[in-house]
């Protein structure tokens, strides 16, 4: 991972500790920091006495890191958000850059129009670029080693609490997961053994059913077993169509 570092005015006059712990930090973790030797100031301190010089000192800053294919990494948030500002401008009028790349050859300063880039404080790389990548790749045992009272610290010991609780919030869901299987087997198993036992209620009613109805119709038998005999001996009150009326209800149950 590249990114061409800007370190800034006040940076590189006042603040030399934060630049080498920087350096030490990104070559720790893999980000090799590219240095650009034309880099001047990012234009802020003329934001609000004319504009239009803040935006060429910004612009030339960003045509040259576009040159070289690389992203600029800030120190200082000032310089930050001023160049992030203006690369947005210019990401978004193409005219407008078009036009600032003129002026400046009329200076004597070539540039091409190169590939566009993305301006990222150092904090920010290190939370999106780094430690949010290794979160994202499941490693969220991961934590960051920036020790120093700034800044930097501040942004690690936050990135830190956040992968703790994400690791906490993990595990409550294997908790949860793991209460909410043993609580399904439970279920299944109740519904299993009631299933079985609504099961065994339906085959003794069955069974019960057809018990009645078989002692019922050996009984219906026999009244008309009788009644045919006594039609046979001439006693019977019944006819034979009464008779067989008596048989076909016995067959319809």
């Amino acid at each position: 991972m590249k990114y061409s570092l800007f370190p800034g005015c006040t940076v590189l006059g006042r603040g030399r500790n934060y630049e080498m712990a920087a350096r030490q930090v990104a070559q720790l973790i893999g980000i090799e920091l590219i240095d650009i030797d034309d880099f001047e100031c990012c234009g802020f301190p003329f934001k609000s006495i004319h504009h239009e010089t803040f935006v060429l000192m910004a612009a030339r800053n960003i045509l040259l890191a576009e040159e070289k294919g690389l992203h600029i990494c800030t120190l200082c948030s000032a310089c930050a958000g001023s160049l992030t500002e203006v690369n947005k401008y210019l990401l978004d009028n193409f005219d407008e850059k078009a036009r600032i790349i003129a002026a400046f050859r009329k200076q004597g300063l070539e540039f091409r129009f190169g590939q566009s880039i993305v301006v990222k404080h150092f904090a920010r790389i290190l939370y999106e670029d780094y430690g949010a990548g290794e979160i994202g790749k499941g490693n969220v045992n991961y934590r960051l080693t920036v020790k120093s009272r700034d800044e930097l610290g501040d942004l690690a010991n936050s990135f830190n609490k956040m992968g703790a609780d994400l690791q906490n919030y993990i595990e409550e869901l294997k908790n949860t997961a793991a209460e909410n299987i043993a609580k399904e087997k439970i279920i299944q198993e109740n519904m299993r053994i009631y299933l079985q036992k609504l099961s065994q209620v339906q085959e003794e009613e069955r069974k019960r059913i057809a018990r009645d109805l078989h002692d019922e119709t050996i009984q219906d038998l026999v009244v008309v077993s009788r009644h045919l005999e006594d039609l046979a001996s001439g006693d019977s009150r019944l006819s034979v169509e009464d008779i067989r009326e008596e048989v076909r209800k016995i067959a319809k149950g």
